[in-house]
């Protein structure tokens, strides 16, 4: 379901293999329950935005997580939206 890398930069975006774009928009959020948590006890989406990237689109989270840190995931979302 998931490829690439961690999400930390554009360059290792985390790229999710979906059918259909509500299909991704849902795995995008299920990859964030799988590596931060689930939403409302150990994490909360800040912020999300489009952002492009070299000529590829991406989708970009910004979550507070429950010990006080912000992380930014980034996932490569050229497939349904570049």
């Amino acid at each position: 379901m998931f490829t690439g890398c961690n999400g930390i930069s554009f360059e290792n975006a985390v790229i999710i293999k979906s059918k259909t774009t509500s299909e991704e928009i849902s795995n995008e959020y299920v990859y964030l329950s799988m590596f931060y948590g689930n939403r409302g006890k150990v994490r909360e989406l800040q912020q999300q935005s489009p952002a492009d990237h070299y000529k590829k689109s991406y989708d970009v989270m910004k979550i507070n997580l429950s010990n006080g840190e912000t992380k930014e995931v980034i996932f490569d979302i050229t497939n349904f939206f570049g």
